[in-house]
């Protein structure tokens, strides 16, 4: 047995450590395996780093000076607090970041090293080729990393662990997976308390359910649902469990200002919905933000959700072009139904937002002109837009590849973790654009801008706007007004408090150099 192995079995503590290493954010994974692993006694900590620059928007020469900085803090937590195991969660944009950190880690310390995560369980055969990995957690993990944190701890075997993946030399072995946990209430809740402080005390995440019902080709659960047979089928937690972890969080850290319901799926039907959130209301009266298809939205959903005390309903349209979406989304929602949520949340005054994403692989000029009108006539209270995240095994691949948006060394590089050369040749061979990626981004910045201004001004303003040529201007539009357009638009909804946990995000990384230990 190799000697990385060999230390990992080597029972050398009677309680073992875990230290997790996360950039910008801390996903819900890894907050459950944090809380399940404190249950049973281990010792858990977290390296956070808040990177605030490497925002699209905050590009600075500060952010290299602070990932440097980050290392040497890193290995002064490592030298102090002796861990018995080094834990990763990753998602494609973090991976090879992940990967380096892991490299300069492995310089210093002959530690172990487990990556988990959406990319790691995508593309297990070649990150488990990664010089720094040692060890991959596929899919959910909670039993995985209980049992292997124990068998490290007693000397036992732990190439047959399911749901893991181990390095030896040349030889990888690679378990099976367990199935789905279907008892979700048997979770302890996820430890906030190694998260920043403010992402839970301004709006305090939680989820009631995992699993989706739908495959939308550009999604992680494109692929979770052939990775898991049953994962389509949505397992939920009871409802008396969501209120008892609402109630832990509130004698825990205090007032909750608001609640963000992070499920793909609140609810299948408004008979759970109506009894989670009149239930939520009659206990606790926290105002609250939560996701809905379209296809399981009726007026009677929008009238639960007004009279419950919702500030936020997001959908997800993503592309306007019903027939595109059909076809290359898998997403099976008309255009009338849309426009019917529109005029059902105007109707009761439910603020709502439609999400947007540029640079689908059959998306044309024509396309994002005709959304502007879309949005302008349903009037939503502010469009949530960005650009497509090419993510590995999705079949939004396939079919870039097929348009000729993506070639297969970009399909390489997404695998890789080497997104952001992906996003730029996606957007700069945009389906029937004849202009310049330069030329392009200054179309896209002017479609944006008009996305913000639906938000505040009238119909007939935008209407005048376009009219008057305003998407045939080749001259690029300031960033500060584009960026003034947004925070009106936010303001206008009530969202200023996501400018406001941005900004303590950046002052509090600019105090504390961006990163800390919990």
């Amino acid at each position: 047995m190799c000697e990385i192995l060999e230390k990992a079995v080597s029972g050398c503590r009677s309680r073992s450590k875990i230290l997790f290493i996360q950039k910008e954010i801390v996903p819900f994974g890894v907050q459950y395996l944090a809380a399940l692993l404190k249950k049973h006694g281990y010792d858990v900590k977290l390296v956070f780093f808040f990177d605030p620059f490497s925002n699209n928007n905050m590009m600075l020469r500060k952010a290299g000076r602070l990932n440097e900085e980050f290392r040497r803090f890193t290995l002064r937590t490592i030298e102090e607090y002796q861990p018995d195991l080094i834990a990763f969660s990753t998602f494609t944009m973090t991976f090879r970041w992940s990967v380096e950190m892991a490299a300069f880690i492995k310089s210093h310390h002959n530690i172990p090293v487990i990556f988990g995560g959406y990319h790691a369980s995508m593309v297990p055969e070649k990150a488990i080729l990664e010089t720094p990995i040692d060890m991959l957690g596929i899919g959910e993990c909670e039993n995985m990393m209980l049992n292997l944190v124990r068998a490290m701890e007693t000397g036992a075997d732990i190439r047959n662990i399911n749901n893991l993946w181990i390095k030896e030399g040349d030889t990888v072995y690679k378990n099976p997976l367990d199935p789905l946990l279907t008892d979700l209430d048997s979770l302890p809740f996820p430890d906030k308390t190694i998260c920043p402080r403010g992402s839970y005390d301004l709006s305090y995440s939680l989820m009631g359910s995992r699993g989706c019902p739908y495959r939308c080709t550009y999604c992680a659960n494109n692929y979770y649902a052939t990775m898991y047979k049953n994962w389509c089928k949505v397992r939920f937690r009871s409802i008396e469990n969501i209120l008892a972890e609402i109630e832990h969080v509130t004698r825990t850290y205090g007032r909750i200002r608001r609640l963000d319901f992070a499920d793909d799926v609140l609810a299948l039907d408004n008979e759970r919905l109506g009894n989670l959130l009149y239930a939520v209301k009659e206990r606790y009266g926290i105002p609250y933000s939560c996701f809905l298809n379209p296809n399981l939205i009726d007026e009677k959903s929008i009238q639960i959700l007004k009279d419950t005390g919702c500030y936020w309903l997001k959908i997800g349209v993503q592309s306007t072009q019903e027939e595109k979406r059909r076809k290359y989304l898998r997403r099976f929602e008309t255009n009338r139904q849309i426009e019917a949520i529109a005029a059902w949340a105007h109707k009761y005054d439910l603020n709502f937002s439609f999400d947007h994403i540029f640079a689908f692989p059959f998306e044309t000029k024509e396309d994002l002109v005709e959304s502007v009108h879309f949005y302008n006539r349903t009037r939503p209270t502010i469009i949530n837009y960005g650009s497509l995240v090419y993510l590995p095994k999705t079949a939004i691949l396939d079919i870039a590849k097929d348009k000729g948006i993506l070639r297969q060394e970009d399909i390489d590089g997404i695998e890789n973790g080497e997104h952001e050369s992906s996003l730029t040749s996606n957007v700069a061979r945009l389906q029937g654009a004849s202009t310049s990626a330069p030329e392009m981004h200054v179309f896209l910045a002017r479609i944006a801008y008009l996305y913000s201004l639906i938000s505040f001004r009238s119909k007939e303003h935008v209407d005048r706007m376009i009219e008057n040529g305003f998407l045939d201007r080749k001259d690029a539009i300031h960033p500060i007004r584009v960026l003034i357009a947004k925070f009106c638009a936010k303001a206008k909804a009530n969202h200023i408090f996501i400018y406001w946990a941005v900004i303590r995000e950046i002052a509090y990384g600019l105090y504390k150099k961006a990163f800390y230990l919990r």
